[in-house]
């Protein structure tokens, strides 16, 4: 069974993968090494596939982040991820937008990140 870090993290990573509609084969390899760093069980391994079969919502995925690091952190990795084939299609930088809005980012705290 996923952790409530473990779910926050993939969800994640999943979310902005998918959010192009395509699941990139590197988008992939990044989620299955994630899921490898993380030693999963074989359940966890299959709430990931559950996950990529139904992507977590911006509303989802914002409600697992409570702590204000936490909320920078998981905007952060979906950056990374949006990032991950080469191209932030225009569907990815919509989610990003409406991650940021529900997670409750401040102009400081998204222009800090785009700094990075």
């Amino acid at each position: 069974m996923l952790t409530d870090e473990q779910r926050r993290w993939l969800g994640t990573a999943i979310a902005m993968a998918a959010a192009d509609g395509v699941l990139d084969p590197s988008e992939r390899a990044l989620i299955d090494a994630i899921s490898d760093d993380l030693e999963l069980d074989e359940q966890a391994r299959v709430e990931v596939a559950k996950m990529i079969e139904s992507p977590p919502s911006p509303v989802e995925l914002a409600s697992w982040a409570i702590a204000a690091r936490d909320r920078v952190a998981l905007y952060r990795a979906a950056l990374r991820m949006a990032a991950a084939d080469g191209v932030t299609e225009e569907r990815e930088e919509a989610l990003l937008g409406c991650l940021a809005k529900v997670l409750r980012l401040t102009e400081e705290e998204l222009a800090a990140l785009g700094e990075e």
